[in-house]
């Protein structure tokens, strides 16, 4: 057979078509490679435009700075005095008073300068655009010997404030401040545009000046970690404190702050070398920056310092893990990456060559026995992260690794987590308290610590102290947290170059990340009594500690927290702050203040043993025994396939669960009859509330089911009665009514109705004019939808995959036991402020509470309440509701292709969807739970009140009473309607209802005879906001707090007053203007 070819016919390319290049290729092949979309390199590309700056007008600062300062000047001689009376305050306090006050210098100008930093980088970022210029000090103003006992620091800072006076005396005006960073033995000086003084407050757009010492003029090998530069007789003469028995052991920290100056120059030549043409390893230190910057991290002594994060860039360029082909997104992923795989606190890392080793050179193992974390310099001689301690360092690991989670999650909008959104300190735990030390010598001393106040000097005794509070909280909390970090708290950051040195208070935050379930342990157990790790134990716990003899058969010391083994939710959660106070009283004689921890008080009712949790489970239990019996029933027209509660309690969100117990009605105008208590005469006094527990029979499927709706309600009502008797049979209290069926059951009153499959089509269903049957969605389609298929869903994603459903998922409350009080706190807030239903549903703030906890990526998963309550606050807060949907993953049933059409659903039809949209697996398109309400101005309102309360709650200045945050603001209405107070049946659950009697539910008695059931769901309060609705909904909207709020906010609409056309039929709450008709 012959086979012929022809030859393709090649394409002709249209005029004006653009031609593919080789680079446009290499692109969309790196793009597909590195990125989940293109959208995301778009964003980074977008990002480093709006970020990064060229400094141009920094830089023509810095040179007339440098200018200035070089000119000579009109003194001989610097002391403190000549510099005190032309206004210059030396940046440092004096050590010793008796020498260091006449302490003189030549006025001599610099020898030469350097300019470091991002500016001859290029990194740098809009935020921290400054340019760094280090001065070298002439050799006449020091001595070889100034190395010792803080000699050349006084030194330095009295040489700095001679360049203040000298740009104070400049032709140029300037504004000057003087600013610490990491240490307040070595300050700054601030030069700025004169008028520009916000711009020295927050450190941006100005010159920053540092002083050096002449090159090589200490040896290097004077400052390695072991070296004693501070000597203990200097110490004890000049500050009446006896170390007369500390040896001659080694001042690293002191030592750090010298060698530092030493080692600039090195570490400038390496930088310089490295970033010099290469702008993809520019663009990432420039991402890293940002990224460090949300997160209150761009700082050395708690986080990284824009030079500590050149130097980790440099790093990974002189190893080799990166290289000049890579794109600024893989050079971050993988400082990232190193970040979190390696631990500087074990093994640390080194830029010295180990070729240029020689006998005086340190090793990283002499740097790890006196730093937490060791990263060497090129020089070798210098740990440049000497200043960062082991937590927070930890914490920083922590914050990389969240990130290369969020990129790794194709659901997360990377990009806006990772640079664009504020991460706070506050927000990124679950728990924090402050620490005010008065006396930190002291607390030093008595912690064993005199070699670190020898080593960091009696007034820079914050770094050690806290070093030390946080090794023994650490000792202490064990696994019971994940993490912790401090935030330093500081009064000033920059002061007046003619004022003094502040005097910084030794006060800063601990925050805690905690461990779901090792948290709430009520019993920490130590080694074996007989062994030698028993005394020690002993001596830490002190009087806490004593044996215990366990189940296995040992016998151990042990500190038990809690007695009852029966101790509630709420006990069990002060364990952790009843330890951190405990353990800081004994060691420190200090007190810690937790910020958040009163708020779940707001939950307690008398009657509950706790914040609720218990009652919810009870309930639980309840339903789970009305099951069994139900599906015991035989003989039945249709089967029970299940039983499946929709109540809020059932998901463990309900603000105040009913309690397991009925109260004997004690109004006197209430009567029985039948099986049903009712109310007769004029009331006194409202009934205390009781809701019925709701839940939906679904029985089996069938055929014989009819297609009218009023015939589907008959045969209902039918099963109602029919079911009554045989529950009564059983001796249980019930009473049937036309459209449910209350049953009396482990002392709680449940509300029945029955559903079956397609209810929700059959009220679809309508005939044309042509009678055609066709399905339409009406309203009364949406809500039986809703109460048979959404409801039960919502309810079993929020509490158990236990419950039968035909949906399976993880529980929230199993999984993450905060969930409850959290989402309680949430909807408790919402109430307070008088924005539930019908302005907010509860299930959208049930919802946007679930979203917080399990499918927000900018923060930690929270493990307590209090942390679900912030994060519910920051999303009310900042989220963009008008371009960013609300993904509810439960159980990561969406896939990565269901996020995607979701999002570009809600990119197209945005016009048409909510204000709110929530898409769920169950809901993808339609945010059924907030397609009506909440409407955008309930929403802005929600937003102002959430960042009011955010701001509080974040501030240093907390409330000791947090029920501030639950009062609602009345201003903002237009009429108040006041209610008596004793016709709220909520009225326990009110926050300024403190003298009310409660009486204590007594359980129902076994015979149906002796009680019947109770008042339920009878709140007059809300029958007289459905009726001011109905009538005057038109004209005003209502408000009001349904947890025993005593009053009615009523806000007119825009157009309530404005004159309209009369009409006989309407002429609600109006009066004739005119005769004459309307134009």
């Amino acid at each position: 057979m012959h086979l012929s070819f022809q030859k393709p016919i090649p394409r002709c390319r249209v005029e004006g078509e653009p031609s593919i290049s080789v680079e446009d290729l290499h692109q969309l092949h790196e793009t597909e490679a590195l990125f989940h979309s293109n959208w995301i390199r778009l964003q980074i590309e977008e990002l480093l435009k709006e970020v990064k700056v060229n400094g141009k007008k920094e830089l023509e600062l810095a040179e007339e700075v440098i200018a200035c300062i070089k000119a000579p000047a009109s003194i001989k001689e610097v002391t403190r005095r000549r510099l005190k009376k032309a206004g210059i305050q030396i940046p440092l306090p004096i050590l010793m008073t008796t020498e260091d006050e006449d302490m003189g210098i030549p006025a001599s100008s610099p020898i030469d300068h350097l300019i470091t930093g991002s500016a001859i980088l290029q990194t740098a970022i809009k935020q921290h655009r400054n340019v760094d210029v280090a001065f070298f000090v002439p050799p006449e103003c020091l001595h070889h010997r100034d190395f010792l006992n803080h000699e050349y620091l006084q030194k330095r800072a009295l040489y700095l404030g001679f360049l203040a006076y000298k740009l104070k005396k400049a032709a140029l005006p300037f504004a000057l401040k003087f600013a610490f960073c990491d240490d307040i033995s070595y300050p700054f000086l601030l030069v700025a545009r004169e008028g520009n003084d916000s711009a020295l407050e927050k450190h941006h757009r100005c010159v920053v000046i540092d002083v050096l010492p002449p090159p090589e003029y200490f040896k290097d090998s004077r400052f390695i970690p072991s070296r004693n530069n501070v000597r203990p007789s200097w110490y004890s003469t000049g500050f009446d404190v006896d170390l007369d028995e500390a040896e001659e052991i080694g001042t690293p920290h002191y030592n750090a702050l010298i060698s530092r100056d030493l080692t600039m120059r090195h570490c400038r030549e390496l930088l310089v070398d490295r970033f010099s043409n290469n702008s993809a390893l520019q663009d990432a230190l420039i991402l890293f920056k940002v990224w460090l910057l949300q997160r209150d991290l761009l700082h050395g002594s708690y986080g990284m310092s824009g030079f500590q994060a050149s130097l980790l860039f440099a790093y990974l360029d002189v190893k080799r893990m990166v290289n000049p082909q890579m794109s600024s997104y893989q050079i971050l992923r993988n400082a990232w990456n190193f970040l979190w795989e390696t631990d500087w606190s074990k093994t640390g890392i080194s830029l010295f060559p180990e070729t240029q080793a020689h006998e005086m050179q340190p090793t990283i193992d002499d740097f790890h026995k006196h730093f937490d974390v060791v990263f060497i310099d090129p020089s070798g001689f210098h740990n440049v992260c000497a200043f960062l301690d082991r937590c927070s360092y930890h914490e920083l690991r922590f914050e990389a690794h969240q990130a290369l989670l969020c990129l790794d999650n194709h659901h997360s909008e990377a990009i806006e987590v990772l640079f664009t959104s504020q991460s706070p300190f506050l927000l990124r735990h679950d728990t924090y308290f402050k620490v005010n030390i008065e006396e930190p010598l002291q607390l030093l001393l008595q912690l064993g610590g005199a070699e670190k106040a020898l080593d960091q000097g009696p007034r820079n005794l914050h770094h050690a102290t806290c070093q030390m509070v946080t090794q023994l909280l650490t000792k202490a909390l064990g696994n019971r947290i994940r993490g912790m970090g401090v935030l330093r708290g500081m009064n000033s950051l920059t002061w007046s170059v003619d004022e003094k040195a502040p005097e910084f208070s030794c006060t800063f935050i601990v925050g805690l990340r905690l461990d779901p379930t090792e948290q709430l342990r009520i019993i920490d157990k130590g080694p074996a009594a007989d062994s030698h790790q028993a005394l020690e134990f002993r001596e830490f716990w002190g009087e806490r500690s004593e044996w215990r003899r366990f189940p296995d058969g040992s016998t151990c010391e042990a500190v038990v927290w809690v007695e009852e083994r029966d101790a509630v939710l709420c006990q069990r959660r002060v364990i952790l702050p009843n330890i951190v106070t405990y353990i800081l009283e004994k060691k420190a004689g200090l007190q810690p203040c937790f910020f958040l921890l009163p708020l779940q008080d707001i939950l307690k009712n008398p009657p509950y043993r706790g914040t609720g949790e218990e009652e919810s489970l009870a309930a639980i239990q309840g339903l789970g025994e009305l099951r069994k019996k139900l599906l015991e029933l035989s003989d039945l027209p249709l089967k029970i396939s299940s039983l499946q509660g929709v109540s809020p309690v059932f998901a463990y969100s309900e603000v105040f669960p009913p309690l397991p117990g009925l109260a004997e009605p004690s109004i006197p105008v209430s009567m029985k009859s039948s099986s049903c208590a009712t109310l007769t005469g004029n009331l006194l006094q409202a009934p205390d509330w009781l809701p019925p527990l709701k839940a939906l029979i679904r029985l089996e499927t069938s055929g014989k089911w009819p297609d009218d709706v009023e015939a589907i309600r008959r045969l209902k009502a039918a099963f109602y009665v029919e079911l009554s008797k045989r529950l009564r049979k059983s001796r249980c209290l019930c009473h049937a009514l036309p459209d449910r069926l209350w049953i009396v059951l482990a002392r709680f009153v449940f509300e029945l109705r029955v559903t079956f499959a397609g209810e929700a089509t059959v009220h679809q269903k309508e005939r044309d004019s042509t009678g055609f049957l066709r399905l339409r969605e009406t309203p009364e389609s949406r809500a039986v939808t809703k109460d048979t298929v959404a409801k039960p869903y919502l309810s079993s994603a929020l509490h158990s995959s236990r419950t039968r459903s035909r949906f399976f998922f993880l529980s929230l409350q199993v999984e993450h036991l905060c969930w409850s009080t959290g989402v309680r706190l949430c909807k408790r807030w919402v109430a307070s402020h008088m924005l539930g239903p019908p302005h907010v549903p509860w299930e959208v703030v049930e919802l946007l509470s679930a979203h917080c906890l399990i499918s927000s990526h900018q923060f930690p998963t929270p493990a307590s309440p209090e942390a679900i309550f912030l994060r519910f606050l920051q999303l009310l807060s900042y989220h963009d509701w008008e371009t960013s949907p609300i993904l509810v993953n439960f159980n990561s049933t969406l896939s990565k292709e269901d996020v995607r059409e979701i999002r570009n659903h809600f990119d197209k039809q945005r016009a048409t969807l909510p204000p709110v949209f929530i898409a769920t697996p169950l809901d993808r398109y339609a945010s059924e739970w907030s397609r009506e309400v909440p409407t955008p101005m309930i929403l802005r309102r929600l937003a102002s009140l959430a960042q009011s309360a955010l701001a509080l709650l974040t501030s240093s200045s907390v409330p000791s009473d947090f029920k501030v945050l639950f009062y609602p603001i009345l201003d903002a209405f237009d009429v108040l309607i006041w209610l008596r107070h004793s016709q709220l049946p909520r009225r326990r659950e009110a926050l300024l209802d403190e003298g009310t009697s409660i009486c204590t539910p007594q359980p129902l008695q076994s015979s149906q005879d002796s009680y019947c059931i109770p008042i339920v769901e009878f709140d007059p309060v809300q029958c007289y906001l459905e009726e001011l609705r109905g009538l005057y909904g038109e004209l005003a909207l209502f408000f009001h707090d349904e947890h025993g709020g005593d009053v009615i906010g009523v806000l007119w609409k825009p157009d309530a007053w404005k004159p309209t056309e009369f009409k006989v039929l309407c002429p609600l709450l109006r009066s004739v203007k005119s005769m004459e008709p309307m134009q």
